[in-house]
């Protein structure tokens, strides 16, 4: 279905999906994402001195000093020009963050990158300096190529970063490192989903299957976490994919 550019991961070797840069190298490597783009990794954008416009899905922004941006994989990413603004990226994939079922239980739960409804963007206030640490750090580690414990020490810093983040943008979240069965079957059927061409027009006992539960089993865990359905998901799912699909064809990009 999708028409728009898939912008890869890239990163500096074959074993550790996570990388940072400023804004300025990023646009010098891959000029062409000026123009929408579909992640197909998660991005934060650190922004920390002037003024632009950015764009996600159909969210424009205005970029702030000292504000940060969660895009979720699979979202339209734009760029717009002139960038005059002062930031850093950092990317980084499911595989390399979830480690364990901490880490799996706050991926499966966090609202910064499990909502497309919802644009986490947003001051860090006075936690701006704690942020732009471990952003600091991380690129730091990544310069260390002989660490043998290098994931774990830029997984430990991300999760920290994360966590932060999550506080910030939901102060009075429950716990989000919730590893219940039901909260992971979701996630890996959303997770399925969004993994696989929407024009194959798999069904929900389809999905059930390969991931080997009933269907029963998965409307009840939708019903008494999402207040939704499976079916009513996929259907928002392809709603958005059109959507999306839509105004990459007709919008004017700059």
């Amino acid at each position: 279905m999708s028409n728009y550019s898939i912008e890869p991961f890239l990163f500096p070797n074959g074993n550790l999906n996570i990388n940072t840069k400023s804004i300025a190298e990023l646009l010098e490597d891959r000029p062409q994402i000026i123009e929408p783009h579909k992640l197909s990794f998660f991005a934060l954008h650190l922004f920390e001195k002037g003024e632009g416009l950015h764009m996600v899905d159909f969210n424009k922004i205005e970029v702030k000093e000292k504000h940060i941006l969660f895009v979720a994989q699979n979202q339209i990413n734009q760029f717009f020009p002139p960038v005059n603004y002062g930031a850093k990226i950092l990317i980084f994939t499911k595989e390399f963050f979830c480690l364990n079922q901490m880490h799996l239980g706050f991926f499966h739960n966090t609202c910064l990158f499990n909502d497309p409804a919802i644009l986490p963007y947003f001051d860090l206030g006075n936690r701006y300096d704690d942020v732009l640490l471990l952003f600091n750090l991380i690129e730091a580690e990544l310069k260390n190529c002989d660490n043998e414990n290098q994931h774990i020490i830029l997984n430990n810093h991300l999760f920290s970063l994360l966590l932060i983040c999550e506080n910030i943008f939901r102060p009075d979240s429950s716990n989000t490192v919730d590893i219940s069965p039901r909260k992971i079957l979701i996630s890996k059927f959303k997770t399925f989903v969004n993994s696989n061409d929407l024009n194959k027009s798999l069904s929900v006992k389809q999905i059930a299957s390969y991931l080997n539960v009933n269907v029963r089993t998965l409307e009840k865990a939708f019903k008494e976490l999402e207040e939704t359905t499976p079916y009513v998901w996929m259907n928002n799912r392809l709603i958005l994919e059109i959507k999306r699909l839509l105004v990459y064809k007709t919008f004017s990009f700059l």
